[in-house]
C-alpha cells in the first residue's frame, strides 16, 4: 500500500462509517427524547454530553480526512504523522464509553444491590477510560507513525480492558437475570431487568468485536490508520447499540 493509502484512505473510509453511526445515533437520541420526555435529568443530561462527545469525534473525522486528502495532499511529511483529530477522536470515545458503562453498573447496582461486583465493575470502567486517556497521550508524544510501536502497551491495556469491562457488565447483568428467575420478584422489576441486560448485551458484543478487529489490525501493522478507522466508530457503536 502507498503512504496516502495507509493514512488517508483508510481514514476515508472511517470516517464514511462513523458518519453514517452518528447520524443514525441522532436520529435514535431524538425519538428517546421525543417519547420519554419525563425520563430522569441525569439520564437525559448523559444522553446529551454522549451526543455531545460523539459530534466532535465526527467533526474530527471529517477534518482529518479533508486535512489529508485536501489541505496537504502530496505532502509525505503530513502523511507520515498523526495530527490533532487522532487524538480527537481518542478523548471523545473515552468519554462516551465511561458514560454509557457507569450508567449500566449504576442500573447493575440498583438491580442487584451487590456492593462488591458493582465497585469491580466500576474500576473496570475506570481502568478502561485510563487506558483510552493513556493512548490519547502517547500519541501526543509519538506523533510520527513509524513510532507507533512504541504505544503498543497502552494499546494493550485499553482494548483489552474495554472488551473485558463490556463483557463483565454484560455477564454480571446476565446472572442477575438468571438469578431473578428462582426469586420473587414483581413483573416490572423483571421486565426491567430484561431490557437492560439486551441492552448490555448488545452493547458488549459489538463494541468487543470492534475493539478486538481494531486490535488485530493495530498488531498486524501498527504504521497504518487501519485500526484509528475501526476505533473511531466505538463511542458511535457504544450509543447506537445502547439505544437499541
Amino acid at each position: 500500500m502507498t503512504l496516502v493509502e495507509d493514512t488517508a484512505g483508510t481514514l476515508l473510509i472511517g470516517s464514511w462509517v462513523n458518519t453514517a453511526l452518528w447520524a443514525f445515533e441522532m436520529a435514535l437520541a431524538y425519538l428517546y427524547f421525543k417519547k420519554w420526555t419525563s425520563d430522569f435529568v441525569v439520564l437525559q443530561i448523559a444522553v446529551v454530553l454522549v451526543g455531545v462527545s460523539d459530534t466532535l469525534c465526527t467533526i474530527a473525522s471529517q477534518i482529518g480526512v479533508y486535512d489529508y486528502t485536501i489541505s496537504h495532499w502530496g505532502q509525505d511529511a503530513y502523511l507520515a504523522t498523526q495530527h490533532w483529530p487522532i487524538p480527537t477522536y481518542l478523548i471523545s470515545t473515552a468519554v462516551t464509553s465511561l458514560i454509557v458503562q457507569t450508567y449500566l453498573c449504576h442500573r447493575y447496582w440498583q438491580l442487584s444491590s451487590n456492593n462488591f461486583v458493582s465497585i469491580v465493575l466500576a474500576l473496570l470502567t475506570l481502568v478502561s477510560f485510563g487506558g483510552n486517556i493513556a493512548v490519547c497521550v502517547a500519541v501526543l508524544r509519538y506523533t510520527s507513525y513509524l513510532d507507533r510501536n512504541k504505544i503498543i502497551p497502552q494499546v494493550i491495556v485499553w482494548f483489552c480492558t474495554k472488551a473485558a469491562t463490556d463483557i463483565s457488565i454484560c455477564g454480571a447483568l446476565i446472572w442477575y437475570l438468571i438469578q431473578s428467575k428462582r426469586r420473587v420478584i414483581s413483573e416490572d422489576r423483571r421486565s426491567l431487568t430484561v431490557q437492560i441486560t439486551g441492552h448490555a448485551i448488545e452493547t458488549g458484543f459489538v463494541t468487543s468485536l470492534a475493539s478486538l478487529a481494531a486490535f488485530i489490525l493495530f498488531v498486524r501493522n501498527n504504521n497504518t490508520n487501519a485500526s484509528t478507522a475501526v476505533g473511531q466508530s466505538l463511542g458511535r457503536l457504544c450509543k447506537t447499540a445502547f439505544f437499541l
